[in-house]
């Protein structure tokens, strides 16, 4: 069974890089459909981003696997 991305960055994080997630409402939705965004910043430098998604947990999945595949962790 292979690891998600948010796994892998833990991984990364447990071996002493900074990876930190900032999560976010995106404007112009409505409140009964908002959208959610998701920016990865490892080591201060944005690797991933996932912007106008239905829940939280989908922009984080997404930005992780960007902010992976940036990283050449998958």
């Amino acid at each position: 069974m292979s690891k998600s991305a948010t796994q892998l960055l833990n991984e990364l994080m447990q071996s002493g890089h900074d990876v930190q997630y900032d999560e976010y409402t995106c404007g112009g939705h409505s409140v009964s459909s908002p959208q959610y965004g998701c920016r990865v910043w490892v080591n201060q430098i944005v690797r991933g981003t996932a912007n106008n998604r239905p829940s939280k947990r989908e922009a984080k999945k997404i930005a992780a696997l960007m902010a992976a595949e940036s990283l050449l962790l998958i």
